[in-house]
């Protein structure tokens, strides 16, 4: 009933907004509701580990056949969007106590569980359903419960994927609005007003409002396969750009004092770029067009700004 109308519309504003005002009125109190949510939507995840390993049939854990390199790069597009959200505690971290030691812990903790979890939560939905997965492209995860505890089940992981999402959606409302106040604060986006701090609450509330509303935006618009991939593939760009600097910082002349230095010398960055060019290179045609004029808009705002802030000097 939310898909299509005006109900999909109310649906979705108050789901924004309301996330809004939690983020204006404090950080404190979006990220006790980002807690909150994490702890709830596991517990449905954890039940159906443990206790649906019990239906699990071994000779369902096959493949019938490898896919093809274009089917692999295609699915791994869209499932990479499962894997995002680690680095947003990075944004946060001027707000962390010893973020320093802090954020590079999180985020290797937060990545292997988020890894093991899936692996997990997949050999258990394969090995109850076996054949019949794929037939159940809403909600999987919601019939593999169904098998384990029957209808209560079903509900279960239903409400469990809500709030997961719901969950989701608060984390990224706390963090990344603090990307544009940041962009805006260090003149990389020439609007001073998405710099401003609320005289009550310390927040970047501008940047809030005005993320919020892009992507209130974009959800009316477009179907969640469309915007995971949008998503993905802008991420896949940004981390593109984090493993180039590494390389570039490796081969910097200056000593770095600072905290986490990544092991391995360049081989982690070189992997990553290789991985991130194969995912990229399954985008569609239409969707690699957008993609390179968004880059290219981009990069004209960026050196315009550069071209002004010189003559001004």
């Amino acid at each position: 009933m939310f898909e299509t109308g005006w109900l999909r519309f109310l649906f979705l504003f108050i789901l924004f907004y309301g996330l809004v005002y939690v983020n204006v009125i404090g950080l404190k109190q979006g990220i006790g509701l980002v807690k909150f949510n994490t702890i709830v939507k596991l517990i449905p995840l954890l039940l159906l580990i443990t206790i649906g390993f019990k239906d699990v049939s071994v000779s369902n854990l096959y493949f019938q056949n490898m896919p093809s390199l274009k089917t692999l790069g295609e699915t791994s597009l869209i499932l990479f969007f499962a894997f995002q959200g680690c680095e947003t505690g990075i944004i946060v971290g001027g707000e962390v106590v010893n973020p320093k030691r802090t954020i590079p812990r999180a985020i290797l903790i937060s990545i292997t569980t988020v890894a093991v979890v899936y692996i997990l939560i997949q050999t258990v939905s394969q090995g109850v359903l076996g054949d019949a997965l794929p037939n159940f492209t809403a909600a999987p995860l919601a019939e593999t419960a169904k098998v384990v505890f029957g209808n209560f089940g079903y509900i279960l992981l239903i409400v469990g994927a809500v709030i997961s999402m719901f969950g989701y959606m608060s984390g990224t409302i706390l963090n990344s609005p603090r990307i544009v106040y940041a962009l805006s604060r260090d003149k990389v986006i020439p609007i001073k007003a998405l710099s401003k701090i609320h005289k009550s609450y310390a927040t970047p509330y501008i940047s809030i409002i005005i993320y919020a509303t892009i992507g209130f935006m974009l959800a009316v618009s477009g179907s969640f396969e469309q915007l995971a991939v949008i998503a993905s593939s802008s991420m896949l760009i940004l981390y593109l750009g984090v493993a180039l600097s590494v390389i570039k910082l490796r081969n910097s002349k200056k000593e770095y004092g600072g905290g986490f230095k990544i092991p391995g010398g360049w081989a982690v960055p070189i992997i990553a770029i290789a991985i991130i060019l194969y995912f990229l290179s399954s985008l569609s045609a239409n969707e690699m067009i957008g993609t390179g004029v968004f880059i290219g808009v981009l990069s004209l705002i960026f050196f315009i700004i550069k071209f002004l802030k010189k003559k001004v000097v």
